[in-house]
């Protein structure tokens, strides 16, 4: 085959590939940004992270005992708060709570009587008997719904969630994000390995907080090494360019590494970039952490002088070719 019929064969795999690639979840794992060793952005507000301790709030679903007390004979109801968030008093009509400290509706209730001259002075009390509605909810590599009544330590949610031994699956991103009412933005945390991050990810999780746990995917090692293909990202450990070539058997000859690439999927196109192979096999560059559908590219000679003549877009399209028949193996 020519060299513009190999041209016009990777390019349609490119297509295929980049489609597919593209629907892949892969949460916030750990980060799309273009450029190498690029960190996700973590919240460091300290407002934001651990918020002073909150009253507890009441939600549609609580069942609440009422008791006014004070007056002859004394007052007591049950009501659950509707999924409109009001309440339904005997003898008060109904009221809207949801959202309101216990305190605030104990006010609010007091009024109410006063309005309806039910009662002068009401002293009202609240006890909330079920919370069904008071949850955290864990989305993404791991599932599941925890009751949370105040707050819960991060941690702790996700313990009670997690694989058998109470962590995260291997895959599992420790880059987290968490979405809580009254936030346009999501809360981001790192509880990977780094002590200092580890002890300051573990925030206060409050009812109505969904965490999204996204998984790391995969990388591919292409090209000049002895054994290309796929292979797994770990959560929790960065996986680097020398550790993905010591996992494929090592470069084989008669490979190029000072002109190995990196092709990355960002802002939803695939890019490549140099990687200083063997100055990182030698110690004098900074290792790259991988990401996501990342493809390390060792080329041949022949691959060299291909992409030297096609540019970049023979780069990706080399790379995307070789990735599709080392996956299928």
């Amino acid at each position: 085959m020519r060299l513009h019929g190999f041209h016009l064969l990777v390019l349609l795999l490119s297509a295929v590939l980049v489609q597919s690639a593209s629907a892949q979840f892969t949460g916030i794992a750990p980060t799309t940004a273009p450029g190498l060793n690029v960190r996700p952005t973590l919240t460091t507000d300290a407002a934001i992270l651990y918020p002073p301790e909150r009253d507890f709030l009441l939600m549609p679903g609580d069942l609440l005992s009422v008791d006014v007390y004070g007056v002859t004979p004394v007052y007591s109801d049950h009501e659950r708060v509707g999924q409109d968030g009001s309440v339904r008093l005997n003898l008060g009509g109904i009221l809207p709570v949801a959202g309101l400290t216990l305190k605030q509706a104990e006010a609010a209730i007091a009024v109410r009587f006063e309005q309806e001259q039910t009662f002068h002075n009401a002293q009202v009390q609240l006890q909330v008997l079920e919370a069904p509605a008071h949850n955290a909810t864990v989305i993404g590599a791991i599932k599941g719904v925890v009751p949370v009544v105040g707050h819960m330590p991060l941690y702790e949610v996700l313990s009670r969630v997690g694989t058998q031994s109470g962590g995260l699956p291997t895959q599992a991103s420790t880059v987290l994000d968490i979405q809580r009412p009254g936030f346009s933005a999501p809360i981001v945390v790192d509880i990977g390995n780094d002590p200092m991050r580890n002890a300051s990810g573990n925030i206060p999780i409050f009812a109505g907080d969904t965490i999204s746990v996204g998984t790391v995917g995969s990388y591919y090692v292409v090209g000049a090494v002895n054994k290309p293909g796929q292979n797994p990202l770990n959560g929790s450990v960065p996986t680097t360019v020398l550790q993905a070539i010591s996992s494929a058997g090592g470069t084989s000859f008669p490979a190029k590494p000072d002109e190995a690439q990196l092709i990355r999927f960002t802002g939803g196109q695939r890019s490549a970039m140099p990687v200083p192979l063997k100055k990182i096999q030698e110690g004098k560059s900074e290792d790259v952490a991988l990401q996501t559908d990342d493809i390390i590219l060792v080329p041949t000679s022949a691959i060299k002088n291909a992409i030297k003549n096609g540019g970049i877009s023979t780069v990706i399209a080399v790379a995307l070719a070789y990735a599709t028949v080392t996956s299928s193996r």
